[in-house]
């Protein structure tokens, strides 16, 4: 893709070497760069899992060199999202070269010659700047806040959903409807707190600043480094079972089973229910759909002693 750092008309390669080469030599010093995409990561995701977005169709790039507008650029489809970041609490606008308002008009002015459909996003995590620049400048321009903390409560007090948007990344966010029927005893099937919501916010932070400096990465990408270090994410591309795995165990009378984030409930006809020790995506549930698919469950009873044996491991564990 052409920047404006290779484009000659644009006439100011020497500001853009600049400021590409400041970026690298500062990247250790831009934590909050890093606190803010990875939420906007987040809810990239909560997209992939409502089936409205694809991963692979995602790119993120951290300090993007060789646009005006650099700190982070999220490319979905088309569509470019350059973000800026400050943390300062006098900010302004400005008027000359280098300024904010130079920076973002500058690459709005080269992304209309060059028919580039693209967003613009100034963060900011002072209440003083935030008040000055949310009020004046370009209106092509996105202002928002976004507290310069990791912490998850602090973060939710100003963010519209945050804590509840990393929740919805967990099985059990959704699975209410489903204990009710099949948690009669009150079983606790899985437990959460905020410390999961934690682990899972710093793992995004760090698979973004790991993959994606200066390099566009697909959100797969980043979901893999995610998801191998937070047990119990929900699998991305496993929200149901192989096509032909489902076919066959629908032809199995008397037991139904229901898939919800990745987790598999069963339901026998004379009321024996529970929660299946296997999860899509994992080696559990990898081996179930093998046996599925090799014919190894021919009635309910089969299917039922599978799922007991299984708990049994695991009780014995």
């Amino acid at each position: 893709m052409t920047t404006p750092l290779d484009d000659p008309i644009e006439g100011t390669r020497d500001y853009l070497q600049s400021k590409a080469d400041g970026g690298i030599r500062g990247r250790n010093g831009t934590v909050y760069e890093v606190r803010v995409i990875a939420f906007e990561l987040i809810k990239l995701f909560q997209r992939v899992l409502a089936k409205k977005l694809a991963a692979q169709d995602v790119f993120a790039t951290w300090q993007a060199s060789g646009w005006y507008i650099d700190d982070a650029l999220i490319t979905i489809l088309n569509e470019h999202h350059h973000y800026e970041m400050k943390t300062g609490g006098k900010e302004i606008w400005g008027k000359k070269e280098g300024s904010i308002r130079w920076c973002f008009c500058k690459q709005e002015l080269f992304d209309q010659r060059s028919n580039r459909k693209a967003f613009y996003n100034l963060v900011l995590s002072h209440d003083n700047s935030f008040e000055t620049l949310s009020s004046t400048g370009p209106t092509s321009v996105n202002v928002r806040y976004y507290p310069n903390s990791g912490k998850p409560t602090v973060i939710n007090d100003r963010v519209e959903n945050f804590i509840s948007s990393i929740i919805s990344l967990f099985p059990i966010s959704k699975q209410k409807a489903l204990f009710a029927t099949y948690a009669g005893l009150g079983r606790v099937f899985l437990e959460f707190d905020f410390n999961d919501v934690n682990l899972v916010y710093q793992q995004f932070q760090n698979a973004f600043q790991l993959n994606c400096a200066d390099v566009p990465q697909s959100l797969d990408v980043i979901l893999f480094y995610v998801s191998r270090s937070i047990p119990g994410m929900i699998p991305h591309n496993r929200q149901g079972f192989q096509p032909r795995v489902a076919e066959l165990l629908k032809l199995i009378p008397e037991i139904q089973f229901d898939v919800c984030d990745g987790l598999v409930f069963y339901r026998r006809e004379e009321g024996v229910f529970g929660l299946a020790p296997i999860e899509l995506g994992s080696p559990s549930g990898m081996v179930f759909e093998r046996y599925v698919l090799d014919g190894y469950f021919t009635s309910a009873e089969m299917l039922s002693d599978y799922m007991e044996e299984l708990l049994e491991g695991t009780d014995d564990d």
